[in-house]
């Protein structure tokens, strides 16, 4: 049902009125030619091992995840959580419209590669589960690399400060505290699924392209020209980074309803962080594990791609279900 209604709502014509890259279906970026044509970079094709999927070279005219006319009347508040000498750190929240009871809360965190992005970026996601969904949205900033005193655990401060300062204002948003849920893409993934693993009201976790093992993805840090990142994890120190890594937290007194998608053409985040974290929840006795692997999609799997819609939708359905397991 809710992906149906969810499908009806996304006109086929539809296209974002801004496109910043040329993807193809996948959302892999194409790379234009002097000849027309289009290209793929060396690490993506990497990936492929040599297979040309289906339109691979074609140019996709993605539509809007969320139409901004299908939440356009959805009352939501911006508000300032928590201050620092140099910034403060919003959220964005939107009760759950219609709800008589208080209404379980899902928490949005957005990616940018601990570095950049704000809240603002999953609002409308908050507004759409407020709306469609039973459930109350918010959308969580928190400190960023490079920003001053910024590190992986004043993040997750930051964060878990966010969470206490909705059970503090749980009656005037009608929230149901006892009953939450974290989703997040890219670096959002890796702190929703820390968040999940380590609030104990936690009930479901969807982690969308998300790094779940940390040691792996070091490299990537440490070779790609990112010191703003090493110092945000590593502080200049041993690389300490397993209390950050939430196939290393996994509670072992509580059942955690997870979810996961991840693309095998990703070549930001590798589809193994999805498996390892998978077999990392079974074998720590969580019972309920979903792992969505789609073959050929990039990192913008559940944001710009042709399955975006369809991840979304996968979203509500998996936190309805589980949500009061």
């Amino acid at each position: 049902m809710v992906v149906a209604m969810m499908l009806g709502l996304f006109p086929a014509g539809a296209q974002q009125a801004k496109k910043k890259k040329i993807i193809n279906r996948y959302s892999m970026r194409l790379i234009p030619q002097e000849d027309g044509s289009y290209a793929l970079d060396d690490k993506t094709l990497g990936l492929l091992a040599g297979e040309e999927p289906e339109g691979l070279y074609e140019p996709y005219q993605n539509v809007p995840l969320i139409p901004s006319s299908t939440v356009e009347d959805v009352f939501y508040k911006e508000i300032v959580y928590k201050t620092y000498p140099d910034r403060e750190l919003k959220l964005y929240i939107a009760p759950a419209q219609g709800a008589t009871a208080p209404a379980p809360v899902v928490c949005f965190i957005h990616g940018g590669g601990w570095r950049a992005g704000n809240p603002g970026s999953f609002r409308k996601h908050a507004m759409y589960v407020a709306k469609y969904a039973g459930f109350a949205g918010v959308s969580i900033g928190y400190s960023l690399a490079g920003q001053k005193g910024a590190s992986i655990a004043v993040t997750m401060q930051d964060l878990h400060d966010a969470v206490q300062y909705l059970r503090e204002h749980a009656s005037e948003y009608n929230l149901d505290m006892k009953h939450l849920a974290f989703a997040g893409s890219s670096a959002g993934g890796h702190l929703a699924a820390m968040m999940a693993l380590t609030e104990p009201d936690a009930k479901v976790l969807s982690g969308w392209s998300g790094v779940y093992d940390m040691e792996p993805h070091m490299g990537y840090w440490v070779g790609g020209g990112n010191p703003e990142v090493v110092k945000y994890m590593f502080g200049g120190k041993s690389r300490k980074i397993q209390p950050y890594s939430p196939v290393y937290n996994i509670p072992d007194d509580r059942q955690i309803a997870v979810q996961l998608f991840q693309g095998t053409g990703d070549a930001s985040v590798h589809h193994s962080q999805a498996e390892c974290f998978r077999d990392a929840l079974e074998e720590a006795g969580q019972r309920t594990v979903e792992c969505n692997i789609y073959p050929y999609y990039a990192h913008g799997l559940t944001g710009s791609s042709d399955k975006g819609r369809e991840c979304f939708a996968k979203f509500i359905q998996f936190t309805k279900e589980h949500i009061y397991d």
